[in-house]
């Protein structure tokens, strides 16, 4: 169901949601803006580590520790009898641990130039919050407005004090700012509360450019659907923060407290109960075009997220983007819709016999397919030398268009034969049975699955790991410099993240074909497993 606000979702304000929306929230605005600046313009997602520590640290979905008190004695009966006293109980309390955090946020940069053209900020609290978080984004803000770079602010919190602007005493729970470098100290400023829709706003660019219209409300919809919170948010809770009175009087009496009551009812009637990924390893139905594009994408940033916090500060990881222009059948291969049922005329029966000139029936149509063509983006990984922005390693998780004899693969291929001729590590993570692998030597095992890491100081000998349907995804070294420690990347465990974020449990019908379809020996043991875990009936 969609999200029940019309505007912004105060539930999805809450330390649990807040940062998955902020990171989804972020990612959605590149891809909305990345094909409309394309060539002129870059937009890359960039990151701001913070160390923070105390109160603070709660403030980014991390789980307090319960504080337990002593209990209080029972009243001590009169006695003569010498009595020892019993052990003071202990507190338990949070230690100040420092806690790393990462932020995300937007840069529109000039291709020609490599400047900075457009900053573009989605607030978190501990941007918010007064403490060290805040006085650093302050700065950082200050020395933008300094600059001849825009910057764009979206606040989606109703926590704290809004971040200052002079010349307005408004009060509203969210706001986005829009600061044209040519124009300050003057700057636009959208107001907006709980029952109203996020205004739409021009994103600020070189002046006489053709200024793309950013619609946040309908990117955070999105979100919401694709996270598939409406599963996830508890409605009978109250939100955190807490709303306004007059917020809860609106909230409770109009369309979004009808719409909530449905989702409440629709949980309890679907008897939703999160279920983790039933495959000891990959799991065979997230291959399907159906779900394969939104599962590479999650994957890669998964695999992002557990890198930086290893890295940093040697290395920087990016996720970069190659776009294809595929047309006809290619297409079908990248998620597009199902190709059209192709219907023929149906047999004729046999005419009587007469000298009467019929008229020819007319001909029904084929339904067919125009080779029109699709652009194609995918996401892969670049781990940057922050020293001398060198790329030490790529990684590349393959999608159909990789694999496929044609354009696709082509021009992969070609970037693959670039990276063994450099001195670039290259990391190749193959999760789809179909087409054939990309080429190795000396290698004829037939596996459903494998993982390449081509270090560049030991070519042209590579490990290859391969693995099947039944087995788990083996854990491999990211390689890096010669020296350095190199992270273990446990792909299962972040796979399976993605499956529980993205509620596969939920949205996958394992009733229905495979595609690609599994051989019969695979077929009858996934049938087993599937049964075993009451993902289908039991037989009788």
């Amino acid at each position: 169901m969609p999200n029940p606000f019309p505007g912004m979702n105060p539930y999805l304000e809450s330390p649990e949601f807040w940062r998955a929306v902020h990171n989804r929230l972020i990612v959605a605005i590149a891809d909305l803006l990345t094909p409309q600046l394309l060539p002129k313009y870059l937009v890359d997602i960039e990151q701001r580590i913070y160390q923070i520590s105390g109160e603070d640290a709660l403030l980014i979905g991390i789980p307090d520790v319960t504080i337990q008190r002593s209990p209080t004695p029972p009243t001590a009966t009169t006695s003569n009898v010498a009595v020892a006293a019993p052990p003071t109980q202990s507190l338990k309390v949070r230690i100040p641990w420092p806690v790393e955090v990462k932020e995300s946020y937007l840069q529109v940069i000039e291709t020609e130039t490599k400047k900075v053209v457009t900053v573009i900020e989605v607030l978190s609290p501990t941007n918010k919050r007064p403490g060290k978080g805040r006085e650093m984004y302050e700065q950082k803000r200050e020395r933008v407005f300094g600059s001849r770079t825009h910057l764009v602010e979206i606040d989606l919190l109703r926590s704290y004090q809004p971040l200052p602007v002079f010349g307005n005493d408004i009060e509203a729970s969210y706001r986005i700012l829009v600061s044209r470098a040519n124009q300050r100290p003057l700057a636009d400023l959208y107001l907006f509360n709980l029952p109203d829709m996020i205004p739409q706003f021009a994103l600020p660019l070189r002046a006489g450019d053709v200024e793309p219209i950013v619609d946040l409300q309908a990117l955070l919809n999105g979100v919401y659907d694709r996270a598939a919170y409406d599963f996830r948010i508890d409605y009978t809770a109250e939100p955190v923060p807490p709303l306004s009175e007059a917020d809860a009087v609106w909230a409770d009496s109009g369309v979004a407290r009808q719409r909530i009551e449905g989702i409440v009812e629709l949980v309890k009637s679907t008897k939703v109960k999160s279920m983790p990924n039933p495959f000891p390893g990959m799991n065979p139905y997230l291959e399907s075009p159906d779900f394969w594009p939104e599962v590479h994408h999650l994957l890669i940033g998964m695999i992002q997220e557990s890198l930086v916090p290893q890295v940093v500060p040697k290395y920087r990881v990016a996720i970069e983007k190659r776009i294809y222009e595929l047309k006809g059948e290619q297409s079908l291969l990248v998620g597009m819709p199902a190709d059209m049922s192709i219907l023929c005329n149906p047999v004729s029966r046999n005419p009587s016999t007469s000298n009467v000139a019929v008229a020819t029936r007319t001909t029904e149509p084929l339904k067919i397919r125009l080779a029109m063509s699709e652009e194609v983006r995918e996401g892969y990984l670049e781990v940057i030398d922050m020293a001398t922005k060198e790329v030490v390693t790529v990684i590349e998780v393959l999608s159909p268009a990789n694999k496929r004899p044609g354009k696709g693969r082509e021009m992969y291929e070609e970037k693959r034969d670039k990276i063994f001729g450099s001195r670039t590590n290259f990391v190749e993570i193959d999760l789809l049975r179909g087409w054939e692998p990309l080429p190795v030597l000396d290698n004829d095992i037939a596996a459903h699955y494998r993982i390449l890491v081509s270090r560049s100081n030991q070519r042209p000998g590579a490990d290859l790991y391969v693995f099947n349907l039944q087995d788990a995804i083996p854990c491999f070294p990211l390689p890096l410099r010669e020296g350095d420690v190199e992270p273990i990347v446990d792909l299962q465990a972040l796979l399976n993240t993605v499956y529980d974020r993205a509620a596969y449990d939920i949205t996958l019908d394992y009733t229905a074909e495979l595609v690609p379809a599994l051989s019969e020996s695979d077929a009858v043991w996934a049938d087993f497993l599937l049964r075993e875990t009451s993902l289908l009936p039991s037989e009788t």
